[in-house]
């Protein structure tokens, strides 16, 4: 009787592998020999830009290169770059900032460009040629760039929704996140 012995190695039909923002693919591996166990994991190294499944599919979260370990049931392992191409806006702004009505505060945010293509990662300030829009323009209106304003004269406390778009129209691929400021009385 012969025992197929634990994999030696792993080996990738490609690697790197590329796919592009929100996008998916499957990052095909095998054990060798390959009369050995071909139960593998997959884990990445940063979910932030992609995410992997049990079974070694891939969805691309956000531009930028990331790697994925995929390991054999004996503790044989190697590494999958991966690198999801694309670009999207993200915003940085301070989401538990509590302001008061009419109080004219500004609330400073920054928006970034993130493109990734063929590896490389290329971050871009693009504060300046956002747009604003909230259905509360009475409470909260973009003042210059970079800053909100805090205008409104309002009779309760709520959370004024509001998300960004490009003024110029172009067909880039935009995340809208919705952030949350808490104005008052």
């Amino acid at each position: 009787e012969t025992r197929a012995k634990g994999p030696s190695s792993i080996s990738f039909d490609e690697n790197p592998v590329y796919l592009y923002l929100n996008n998916s693919a499957k990052i095909k591996a095998k054990a060798l020999p390959e009369t050995a166990d071909q139960t593998l994991t997959y884990e990445s190294s940063d979910k932030s830009i992609v995410t992997v499944d049990k079974d070694g599919n891939l969805f691309g979260v956000s531009p930028g290169n990331a790697e994925v370990t995929v390991k054999a049931v004996n503790g044989t392992s190697a590494v999958c770059k991966v690198c999801v191409e694309g670009e999207t806006v993200v915003f940085e702004i301070d989401t538990s900032v509590s302001v008061k009505a009419a109080s004219g505060a500004l609330i400073p945010f920054k928006a970034y460009l993130i493109a990734c293509y063929d590896g490389s990662v290329n971050k871009q300030d693009v504060t300046d040629y956002v747009d604003f829009h909230t259905a509360y323009t009475s409470a909260l209106t973009l003042k210059s760039p970079g800053y909100l304003c805090a205008s409104g004269a309002i009779y309760d406390t709520f959370d004024c929704p509001f998300y960004f778009e490009f003024s110029d129209g172009s067909s880039l691929h935009i995340v809208s996140d919705t952030y949350y400021i808490h104005i008052e009385k």
